[in-house]
C-alpha cells in the first residue's frame, strides 16, 4: 500500500488505473492499511489531550480527562473513516 501512496500523490491518474486493475483478493489485502493508519491521529489526539495538554497565552496547562477524551477520539476516528 505504501508504494501506491506515492503514486497516488505524484501521478494519480495512472496509479488509480493500476489500483483499479488489481484483482479483488489483492484489494482485500490492501484494506487493513488505511484502517490502521486512520487510528494514528485519533491516538495522537488522545495522548496529546490527556497526557500532554495545551497552554493558552502561557497560563496553566489544560488537560482533558480520559473519560471525556475517549468519546471524542472515537468520533475523530469515525469521521476520518
Amino acid at each position: 500500500m505504501f508504494g501506491h501512496m506515492l503514486g497516488v500523490l505524484f501521478n494519480p491518474e495512472s496509479e488509480w488505473q493500476k489500483l483499479g486493475a488489481l484483482p479483488d483478493r489483492d484489494v482485500k489485502k490492501l484494506l487493513p492499511f488505511p484502517i490502521a493508519m486512520a487510528l494514528l491521529p485519533a491516538i495522537a489526539f488522545y495522548v496529546g489531550s490527556t497526557i500532554t495538554g495545551w497552554e493558552v497565552l502561557g497560563k496553566a496547562t489544560t488537560r482533558m480527562t480520559p473519560d471525556s477524551a475517549i468519546p471524542i477520539s472515537v468520533l475523530f476516528y469515525t469521521a476520518i473513516m
